[in-house]
């Protein structure tokens, strides 16, 4: 009887140890704002560039940087407690509470004789699917980080697909909206594409 008590404990106590190191950890996040970069991409990686940098008009792009803020978090068997956490093989998931709806590129000076100031060229720009590859559109990139179960990137780049024709100094404005339809819209420093 003594032997079988001692095989139940032993039982709880693994299968407490088991819980534990299976925990589930859920984290609820915001986008709280953003910010932005240049881009020169004509070397092996893309390299961050300031005020009035000169840019290869091939390789432009613009790093926009996501702020975030953590608005909740669950550790899923915080109360189920027979033996001392290990969490040796704890999984996390994030949810984004307020996703991306949009995000809109517009120039700042005249692009070109069929884009003057101030048009919409969103669709000029794409981003990667991954680090490496492949392009996709901006519309396709805002459904990826949508749809991730990880935790936003720190930041992502696009880059511009039509160059101008013609040497300018230009900034881009970049506008991003939530769904509860807060936005925020801020121009890149001032660059020259040549």
């Amino acid at each position: 009887m003594r032997f079988k008590a001692a095989i139940i404990i032993v039982i709880l106590v693994l299968t407490q140890v088991f819980l534990d190191s299976c925990c589930k950890i859920n984290t609820v996040f915001d986008i709280d704002g953003f910010g932005l970069v240049n881009l020169d991409n004509s070397g092996g990686t893309p390299t961050e560039v300031g005020d009035t940098a000169k840019i290869n008009k091939n390789a432009y792009g613009i790093r926009i940087y996501l702020k975030t803020k953590t608005l909740a978090s669950q550790d899923l068997f915080k109360n189920v407690q027979f033996v001392g956490k290990t969490y040796a093989a704890c999984t996390q998931d994030f949810t984004l509470k307020n996703k991306i709806k949009s995000i809109k590129i517009t120039n700042v000076f005249w692009f070109d004789d069929n884009t003057p100031a101030n048009s919409d060229i969103t669709n000029y720009f794409n981003g990667l699917a991954d680090e490496y590859g492949p392009y996709i559109s901006v519309d396709d990139k805002i459904k990826e980080l949508n749809s991730s179960l990880n935790k936003l990137p720190e930041y992502f780049d696009i880059y511009l697909m039509k160059a101008p024709e013609q040497l300018f100094v230009s900034s881009f404005k970049v506008r991003i909206e939530l769904y509860d339809d807060s936005y925020a819209e801020i121009a890149t420093d001032y660059v020259t594409l040549f």
